[in-house]
């Protein structure tokens, strides 16, 4: 596989350096993964003194943009770098309306959005983003003459929402790229989706997302006491998952609605 890390290992004015023993981004083939983003200021590695939330978020919001195009420079260039999928980790709830405008004002595309409120983050940050991306490049097979060719194409991004006969919702945010391997998707639900209508199991289409499925993360509220277990029985049946990695949250939002009890996010080829 064509992979290619990025390591910001001296103190610069452009990023900071890795604070712990991980890659700032990695491209494997023609996904992105940038690592989450702190508000550190590059030359000092340390956070914005008074403390400022607009400027945390600016900050790793200009992280996040430098990171990429030097990736994008270092691998000779020739692709965009389309955004498949966000999540903003933060401490505190009540910041959760800010982190939405910023995150509103910088953005050019619709994509999945997670934004988690957690304990705690490194260095006592009060917001940290992480992304995934996509070149844009994909291989097309012309219908005339067989050959193929890499041409640049923009994910379709996709939303519904459901509310169910027992009273539970679910709604489902997806970003993939037509003709090639490429998908993020996010399921958001609140009680227990116990049973659901074929309508909606067709529209979550799960079953396809779960075959190609790298990785698949839970988040969930401890304190809603829900039932994971039957949650997972229902939206996936008695399929084989691949391994779930569960993380406790104090909140799970989207962009439009808040206060969801769990998060389910799928990465799939």
């Amino acid at each position: 596989m064509d992979r290619q890390a990025l390591h910001v290992q001296a103190l610069s004015y452009w990023a900071p350096a890795n604070i712990g023993p991980y890659s700032q981004a990695i491209r494997a083939k023609e996904r992105i993964f940038i690592s989450g983003q702190i508000g550190l200021i590059p030359g000092q590695l340390s956070l914005p003194l008074p403390p400022s939330l607009a400027t945390e978020m600016a900050l790793s919001c200009q992280h996040v943009r430098r990171v990429t195009d030097a990736l994008r420079n270092s691998s000779g260039g020739g692709w965009v770098g389309y955004t498949q999928l966000e999540i903003y980790w933060l401490q505190d709830i009540h910041n959760i309306p800010s982190i939405k405008e910023g995150h509103s004002a910088t953005k050019v595309a619709d994509f999945p959005t997670l934004f988690i409120v957690v304990k705690a983050l490194p260095k006592g940050a009060m917001v940290e983003k992480q992304v995934i991306l996509h070149t844009g490049r994909c291989e097309v097979i012309d219908e005339d003459d067989g050959e193929m060719s890499i041409q640049d194409r923009q994910p379709v991004y996709k939303q519904d929402h459901f509310v169910l006969s027992n009273g539970a919702a679910l709604s489902l945010e997806v970003s993939y790229l037509n003709g090639a391997n490429s998908m993020c998707a996010i399921v958001y639900g609140r009680g227990e989706p116990n049973h659901l209508p074929l309508q909606v199991q067709e529209t979550l289409n799960l079953s396809l997302a779960l075959t190609h499925a790298l990785s698949l993360r839970l988040f969930y509220l401890p304190s809603r006491g829900a039932a994971l277990g039957s949650i997972s029985e229902a939206l996936f049946g008695e399929q084989d998952l691949p391994p779930i990695t569960h993380i406790p949250c104090r909140c799970i939002s989207g962009i439009e609605k808040q206060d969801w009890d769990f998060a389910f996010c799928f990465l799939g080829i």
